[in-house]
């Protein structure tokens, strides 16, 4: 399943997310959300992108499945106050069992961090350098 902000997707995981512009939620083989930000942020594309990754994880939900989430940051842009302050009211709010987040950016590690601090999903939430260390991490029992 296939839930794209702003534009359609022809194919089941997109490969050429860089000319699309927006960002990517669906789900794997594995279960797993894939939540991918792409391009600078507003209020309103954070809370399009929590809309539509409530609508993945109640599909996950409602077949008794653990949700686990894996957010790329690699191609966020920039984001404005008031977007990290909707941020952190949708970490607090999403209903997940983990959420593993990766990037390249010191920039990032350290705002993503002062937000999980602030919302207080440190317990269940986390940043990583890599994809490969959050999707481990995501896996663990």
């Amino acid at each position: 399943m296939v839930v794209k902000t702003s534009k359609k997707v022809s194919r089941k995981v997109p490969n050429s997310f860089e000319k699309n512009k927006s960002n990517v939620n669906y789900v794997d083989k594995e279960c797993l959300i894939h939540n991918i930000y792409i391009g600078d942020q507003t209020a309103s594309t954070s809370k399009e992108q929590f809309s539509q990754l409530q609508k993945l994880i109640n599909s996950l939900r409602s077949k008794n499945k653990k949700v686990l989430i894996l957010t790329d940051l690699r191609r966020l842009g920039k984001t404005s106050l008031q977007t990290r302050k909707i941020g952190i009211n949708i970490m607090r709010d999403l209903d997940c069992d983990k959420v593993a987040m990766f990037g390249e950016s010191p920039l990032i590690r350290s705002l993503v961090n002062l937000m999980l601090l602030s919302s207080g999903m440190g317990y269940k939430m986390k940043f990583f350098d890599n994809e490969k260390d959050a999707r481990n991490w995501l896996l663990l029992p």
